[in-house]
């Protein structure tokens, strides 16, 4: 029992150290890829082809369906892919997972072994980890990665061979002797396949598992079985994840989830069929295979099965991929828009890649921004309005979102931190630089609307009463500072080399003059006596608080362009 006891914790150690290797090529590859990759993938996946193309290039590269995930969901929220595209990106990202397993077993199982060379590749690798230059670094943590990945299947093979078959002699009878055959085995192992991947969070790690009981003898029906489970064990990990996110993560989990089961299920209406037929198409590639190492020709073929199942699912949903959009977002719907309680709309708190960290921080501040604008239009309501319970109510509304802008300051500082303490470059610690500067220019704005909120809900109270050229000025001062905001949001959502400065600054100095001019005209007013002195104090306190909003809208805008005034 004591030695039953450590050879699982051994197992469960050489399935780490597998998924060290994998996780370390995965970041490395992506540092030095995923600036390009989202790039491409943005201005690539318009058509749905091209998006499955782009989700099979982007997991093939980087070797992580998670990571093609968060650029999804991150290209989802800033409107550069619909819901139908992110589905293509993610049918793709199913395709381009299986690339793990061929690699497994051509440089793990097949003459082509790396063997005892993983060293020399560690030794080639680990020198670059100390170079300065990121990229020289990032292709240095990729290809020690990758050595250690094949190490960890070296060790999980030696200690199957040497543990699990000499020290248990029951297993290995139960491996060399016949097995129950059905669909009711099958379907346990799929259920086996789906809780060890959800467990060990990894679809990698339980795939390599399988090919090395494969190699112990583990029938090729089973193995595939297990296969199905895992595909659909990785999405429920996501699905767990999602539910503390945000909707768009939710829909692209939920996404996942629907394209492998449906898959599965329609595998499994002809398996031993399908099955069967992956064995004889390796057979018939490579016959001599078969008689000289059926275990090798068992592994293959269960590459071929995994590979074969997500393209012929892909193909067969491709045609579907509308309706499938269609119904999850009718399913996964969004909070009512009108509920102001605080959560982060963009933000999923993963920092496994710094680039759609930042891209998803930048949303969070373009919705900030959006924030911000509806508080002007609440405000400039209220210029009008002369019913106590209606200033009441605005009021009360606009509170609820400056607590909002409150929250998403201190929150989308906080994510910031944590992702400048990430390896950034000197481009990317100056991006997160300039954000902290707009989220603090976005929360002041916040506090100068709910002061104006205040002075104009007490006005009504005290029945103070504005003259007609008053509200007409103040109300025209809004449209111009709208227009500011306007422009600053355009600005946020545009690439970085097109953020409009000028426009920006026109639109702050139209502020400023027209400012000036009822000034002067207030002066004149005052000293004509046209008004009383509660009203003037409120009306100045109005202008010159918009006034300060477009400064600050500015300020928005050079931080973005990477400009001080």
């Amino acid at each position: 029992m004591h030695d039953s006891f450590f050879d699982i914790l051994r197992l469960l150690g050489s399935l780490a150290f597998f998924i060290f290797g994998l996780k370390t090529m995965s970041e490395g590859i992506q540092k030095l890829v995923g600036p390009w990759l989202s790039a491409v993938m943005a201005n690539r996946s318009k058509s749905k082809f091209g998006a499955v193309l782009m989700g099979f290039l982007s997991t093939a590269l980087v070797q992580s369906s998670s990571a093609t995930t968060l650029m999804v969901v991150s290209f989802v929220n800033a409107g550069l892919l619909r819901m139908k595209q992110s589905i293509a990106v993610i049918m793709g990202a199913n395709i381009g997972t299986t690339i793990t397993a061929w690699l497994i077993v051509f440089f793990g199982f097949s003459s082509a072994s790396l063997g005892s060379n993983v060293f020399l590749i560690v030794l080639f690798g680990v020198p670059l980890l100390f170079v300065h230059r990121l990229d020289w670094k990032s292709l240095g943590g990729a290809i020690v990665g990758f050595a250690l990945m094949f190490l960890g299947v070296n060790i999980l093979i030696d200690m199957l061979e040497s543990n699990l078959l000499v020290e248990h002699p029951t297993i290995a009878q139960w491996f060399n002797n016949s097995h129950p055959t059905g669909f009711w085995v099958s379907l346990a192992f799929l259920l086996g396949g789906t809780i060890l991947t959800f467990l060990l969070q990894s679809s990698a790690a339980t795939m390599v598992l399988t090919l090395c009981l494969v190699g112990l003898g583990l029938p090729l029906e089973f193995a595939a079985a297990a296969v199905l489970g895992e595909n659909i064990g990785t999405t429920i990990s996501a699905n767990v994840v999602a539910d503390a996110g945000n909707v768009f993560a939710k829909r692209a989990a939920r996404a996942h989830l629907l394209f492998n089961v449906i898959g599965a299920i329609g595998v499994l209406l002809i398996f031993e069929w399908f099955v069967s037929g992956m064995q004889a198409a390796v057979d018939f590639v490579n016959p001599s295979l078969d008689s000289t190492n059926v275990i090798l020709s068992r592994q293959w073929a269960l590459c071929l099965f995994h590979t074969s199942f997500n393209l012929i699912n892909t193909f067969v949903l491709f045609f579907f991929i509308d309706g499938m959009a269609k119904l999850i977002v009718r399913v996964v719907r969004p909070k009512d828009e009108e509920d102001e309680e605080f959560s982060l709309q963009f933000i999923n708190n993963s920092l496994q890649n710094s680039e759609v960290s930042l891209a998803e921080a930048k949303e969070e501040i373009v919705y900030f921004g959006k924030v911000i604008q509806k508080m002007s239009g609440v405000v400039a309501s209220m210029v009008s309005e002369t019913e106590l319970k209606s200033q009441k109510k605005a009021l009360k509304k606009v509170h609820k979102l400056e607590q909002l802008t409150d929250n998403l300051e201190v929150q989308i500082g906080n994510y910031l931190s944590k992702v400048g303490q990430q390896e950034l470059t000197h481009e990317g610690s100056s991006y997160v630089y300039n954000m902290l500067s707009m989220i603090i220019d976005l929360e002041r704005m916040g506090d100068i609307f709910y002061v104006m909120a205040k002075g104009l809900e007490a006005k009504v109270e005290s029945k103070v009463y504005f003259l007609p050229k008053q509200r007409e000025g103040i109300l025209k001062m809004f449209k111009i500072a709208d227009r500011c905001l306007e422009v600053m949001v355009e600005n946020l959502t545009s690439p970085e080399d097109k953020v409009n400065i000028e426009s920006a600054r026109k639109s702050e100095k139209e502020l400023d003059e027209f400012r000036d001019e009822l000034k002067r005209k207030h002066i004149r007013d005052i000293e004509a006596a046209k008004y009383g002195a509660r009203s003037g104090m409120i009306y100045i306190d109005l202008f010159s608080s918009l006034e300060r909003i477009g400064d600050h809208a500015v300020n928005v805008s050079e931080s973005l362009a990477h400009e001080t005034s």
